[in-house]
C-alpha cells in the first residue's frame, strides 16, 4: 500500500512515535486515522513489548504503542497493549489532541466526496496544513 510506505519513510525521518508524540507525529496519527486505518505496525515486536499509552477522549479510550503509528483500533489494544496501559494525565496532550482533531474535522470536509487514493490524501494534507496554521500548529 502507497500510503503505508509513505508513512514508513516519513516514520525514519522523524521517528517512531514515543510518550508524548510531537506535532510532525500527531498529524501521522491522523494522516493513518484519515485513511480508515488501524494503526500502521512497523515494528511487532517492540509494540507488544511495551505499555501503551492512552487517554481518554471524548468517552473512549485513544490509545498508542511504541512500534506502531496511528492510534490503536480496539481489537489492536487487545493486541498490542498486553504489557498494559498507562493512562498519566497529559492535559498539554490532550489539548493538543483536541486542537488537531478539530482541525481534522475541518479538513475532511474537503475531502468526504473524494474517492480514495493519493489525491484526497494530498488534498487532506494541504487543508490539515491551513487547519493547524489557523490553530497556530505549523507543521
Amino acid at each position: 500500500m502507497e500510503a503505508t510506505a509513505t508513512l514508513n519513510k516519513i516514520c525514519e525521518e522523524v521517528g517512531v512515535c514515543e510518550t508524548m508524540p510531537n506535532d510532525h507525529e500527531l498529524l501521522l496519527h491522523f494522516g493513518v486515522e484519515e485513511l480508515a486505518s488501524p494503526g500502521v505496525v512497523l515494528d511487532e515486536a517492540r509494540a507488544r513489548a511495551t505499555p501503551c499509552s492512552c487517554f481518554t477522549y471524548k468517552g473512549r479510550d485513544l490509545c498508542w504503542s511504541k512500534g506502531i503509528i496511528g492510534m490503536l483500533k480496539s481489537e489492536q489494544q487487545q493486541e498490542y497493549c498486553v504489557a498494559g496501559k498507562s493512562y498519566k494525565a497529559q492535559p498539554k496532550l490532550k489539548a493538543r489532541y483536541e486542537r488537531f482533531a478539530e482541525a481534522a474535522e475541518e479538513a475532511h470536509k474537503e475531502i468526504e466526496r473524494m474517492p480514495s487514493g493519493k489525491e484526497r490524501l494530498l488534498t487532506w494534507l494541504d487543508a490539515m496544513s491551513k487547519q493547524l496554521a489557523k490553530r497556530g500548529i505549523e507543521v
